[in-house]
């Protein structure tokens, strides 16, 4: 004879009242399988359900044991990976749904099909082992590839193991997947990761030798941090030339998020003189910056060209210092300016004019600081340190009190560097400080 508990109800059944309906939470070889409603105020019939419940749920358990013994390989889950990129692009709207390969799955299908299928895609996800991805490692280092491109493909392929412990049912055991940190080099690849900015000789270069179309693009992303991509959406009625901004809309850019950029006078300048040009030869486009009226595609070919004709675009040689070619006979060239450069300058040039990080990110869409930080390659907090001790040391004593260096427009840089310097030292009021700051820029 059963007994029952104060609630009425069998002891150990799990049964439990809930809005005058028994539900049941049904547990399993020490596991918590989960709660159901009975929908039944009947104990007995709450009994029936719970007992056919059980069933149901370890005969699915067993199909799926059985269904991992047959063997679920590597191939499915990066195929299941790539499939859910294309769906989270579909919902992310313009900025993901443009051009094929511009698309980060086309991106991620390209390299999984050339290097992780062919190594991997036959496995079964507890065939991935340590020692497995240490001789993967091995054999992409040997064939050139660099750290950032072998710890990108390892982070892909953790992804679609780890996407297989989430699935229903489950393909992946999540005790198989081994411990990615013995093959992924994060100082390697930090250690790797490009730091150049644009120099102001550089600016004058590739101004003077760009291609026509590009010219306002490049103008545009060196002094705002557009993304290259993001650039291409902008149309005729976001650049407010009254309010010296440039609106870019939801879902036209990487994080979706719609954002705000200003124009300072040199790319006022530039984009007047662009839509003037566009008013009197494709009057009926829509694009800002387009290539014959048409919305931008790639500009891989024009930037080349432009590098090319600035001398920042140079042939590489070889050990004996013959030029270098490929199996195919082609030359090998290198830019010493890379398009992205632009945004890594945009972000040094604004610490270094002394604008606060937020303000920076805001301005940039970079969503952290760690971000933010990476891009940033001013010396502004080493510049402010060596100040700092000088100034206890005594050096500024004799500096003469609240007065501004005088700019010079033959290196404005160095100008706003003798400000600032001179403004952190305690030495120039802050409204002085600003207006000496204008005065120098708008003289460039």
């Amino acid at each position: 004879m059963r007994k029952n508990g104060k609630n009425g109800l069998p002891l150990g059944s799990g049964l439990y009242w809930k809005r005058d309906v028994l539900y049941v939470e049904i547990w399993h070889g020490g596991k918590k399988l989960g709660q159901f409603s009975t929908r039944t105020a009947d104990t007995n019939q709450a009994l029936r359900f719970k007992d056919a419940k059980l069933a149901e749920l370890l005969k699915a358990e067993q199909t799926h044991i059985a269904d991992l013994a047959k063997g679920v390989r590597v191939s499915e889950l990066l195929q299941d990976y790539i499939a859910n990129l294309e769906r989270r692009e579909a919902d992310s709207g313009a900025y993901m749904m443009s051009r094929k390969y511009e698309k980060p799955s086309y991106k991620a299908a390209t390299r999984i099909n050339k290097h992780l299928v062919p190594a991997f895609g036959k496995l079964k996800p507890e065939g991935v082992t340590t020692d497995v991805l240490i001789a993967y490692k091995n054999n992409r280092t040997r064939q050139h590839g660099k750290v950032p491109t072998i710890n990108s493909e390892f982070r892909i392929l953790r992804a679609a193991l780890r996407r297989g412990t989430k699935t229903t049912p489950k393909k992946v055991n999540p005790l198989h997947i081994p411990d990615f940190s013995e093959v992924i080099n994060d100082k390697a690849e930090k250690k790797a990761a490009r730091t150049s900015t644009i120099s102001e000789e550089q600016y004058t270069a590739i101004m003077e030798n760009g291609s026509e179309h590009l010219k306002p693009v490049f103008v545009t992303c060196i002094y705002t941090g557009v993304r290259a991509k993001e650039i291409k959406f902008v149309r005729r009625d976001q650049v407010d030339f009254d309010a010296n901004m440039i609106q870019l809309r939801a879902g036209e850019t990487k994080d979706g998020d719609a954002r705000i950029v200003p124009m300072n006078d040199r790319v006022r300048a530039v984009l007047l003189a662009w839509e003037e040009k566009t008013k009197q030869d494709f009057p009926k486009t829509r694009w800002f910056f387009h290539q014959n009226g048409e919305q931008l595609g790639s500009w891989k070919t024009a930037w080349n060209a432009t590098l090319r004709r600035a001398g920042l675009r140079v042939l590489v040689l070889d050990k004996d210092g013959k030029e270098k070619v490929t199996a195919k006979g082609r030359k090998v060239w290198k830019n010493l300016v890379k398009f992205h450069d632009t945004r890594r300058t945009n972000i040094t040039q604004m610490d270094e004019l002394g604008l606060q990080e937020k303000d920076m990110m805001k301005v940039s869409g970079h969503k952290t600081v760690a971000m933010s930080r990476r891009y940033n390659q001013s010396k502004k907090a080493a510049e402010s340190v060596r100040i700092a001790q000088n100034a206890a040391l005594g050096k500024e004593a004799s500096a003469p009190a609240a007065v501004a260096p005088s700019p010079s427009n033959g290196d404005w840089k160095a100008s706003l560097k003798d400000l600032k310097e001179t403004f952190e030292a305690g030495l120039l009021p802050e409204d002085l400080y600003r207006a000496e700051v204008s005065k120098v820029l708008e003289s460039r």
